[in-house]
Formats: structure tokens, C-alpha cells, sequence
């Protein structure tokens, strides 16, 4: 129990880091429209979202691997795009809706990196328990 108190401890300045490092290392300077609107276009697929959420439904209930391409996408990769679309939320006005639905989506995929994190170890009622008793 005391190495999964350490765990968790490690890992949530672990992801703040990373959350943090890129980030900043995105605010240097912001994505113009053009790049904006390419990136999108790139990465948007809602036939390939979709199956995404369908995939990671049966990986929750059965342990069905997700060979979907999303889930293949490194923590960074998915951390960088989404903080890209949140930028172009700004960037790129009368596209918003679009920005924000992608920024939605990429934040799910975190989550569920997040959510598979802690039940893989086994950190699920440390969890429930520390916010039952209010500490967040």
C-alpha cells in the first residue's frame, strides 16, 4: 500500500510537469490560421473517433485491446494537439465550434490514459476514498 501512496504522489507532479513543460513550450508563439485549419483537417476523422470510443468501451468492459490509431498516440502527442486546438480556439474564431469539439475529444483521450493509469495500478479507491474525505 505505502509503494502505491509513493506511486501516486510521484505521478501527479509527474503529469503536471508534462502538462505544464508543453504547454509553455506551446505558448511561444501561436499556431497562424493556415496551420490551424491544416492540423484540424489532418487529425479530425469522426469515423475514426468514434470508433475510437467504441474500441475503448470494450477495452473498459473486457480488456479488449484499442488498436485504433488515436489510442496509439503518445500521451505527449495527444497533450500537444489538444493544447493546439485550445489555441486555435483564439486563433481562429469563426471556426470555434470546430476547435472546441476537438479539444473535447483530445481530452477524453487523456482521461482515459488517466483513468486506465489508475486502475492498472490499482489506485482507484485510494482515489475515491481521498475525495470522499474532500482532499483534491
Amino acid at each position: 500500500m505505502k509503494i502505491n501512496v509513493l506511486v501516486f504522489k510521484l505521478s501527479i507532479p509527474s503529469f503536471m510537469c508534462l502538462f505544464l513543460a508543453t504547454a509553455l513550450r506551446t505558448q511561444e508563439h501561436a499556431p497562424t490560421v493556415d496551420v490551424c485549419r491544416a492540423d484540424r483537417a489532418a487529425w479530425h476523422d469522426t469515423e475514426q473517433e468514434t470508433e475510437y470510443f467504441v474500441q475503448e468501451r470494450k477495452h473498459i468492459d473486457s480488456g479488449t485491446k484499442n488498436r485504433n490509431p488515436i489510442a496509439n498516440l503518445s500521451f505527449k502527442e495527444v497533450d500537444l494537439r489538444m493544447i493546439e486546438m485550445a489555441t486555435c480556439l483564439s486563433v481562429d474564431e469563426p471556426n470555434l465550434d470546430k476547435y472546441s469539439e476537438m479539444t473535447s475529444f483530445y481530452s477524453s483521450v487523456l482521461s482515459d490514459r488517466y483513468h486506465g493509469f489508475i486502475v492498472r495500478h490499482h489506485l482507484m479507491k485510494q482515489l475515491m476514498n481521498e475525495d470522499a474525505a474532500g482532499i483534491r
